[in-house]
């Protein structure tokens, strides 16, 4: 079943706003004073808490996971990306979104679609979720 991108954004992220609005490290201002809502922040802390989100990794050449993105749990036809990396290290990252694609279709037959998102900074795992 395809769903369209803005009922899962709709179900999925728009109650995020919601839920972290009074977290100061989800609702910044820039030097403007123009608040801005780090949803990278918010997807991170659901994927601590055991929320509905889990992280898509990249393996820096330091052993670092980088977050470069987030699966839905349950729902593989979408991935959320982080933007900022689409040419990190001459596509590697994108290289890896790729084969996290190949490999749901190649599982489900399902075509992922790709929802993009720009972190605020880097996000590194250290250790499980």
């Amino acid at each position: 079943m395809t769903v369209h991108s803005d009922l899962v954004y709709q179900e999925f992220v728009s109650p995020l706003y919601k839920k972290y609005e009074e977290d100061p490290n989800f609702t910044v201002s820039d030097d403007k004073g123009e608040k801005m809502h780090n949803i990278q922040y918010a997807l991170l802390q659901e994927c601590q808490s055991g929320g509905c989100f889990e992280p898509v990794l990249f393996e820096e050449e330091d052993g670092r996971q980088l977050v470069i993105g987030f699966k839905v749990k349950g729902k593989s036809d979408y991935l959320f990306l982080d933007g900022q990396y689409s040419k990190k290290d001459e596509g590697a990252v994108m290289t890896t979104i790729i084969a996290e694609c190949a490999k749901v279709y190649n599982e489900t037959g399902v075509i992922v679609n790709l929802l993009a998102y720009i972190g605020f900074g880097d996000a590194y795992v250290y250790g499980p979720f």
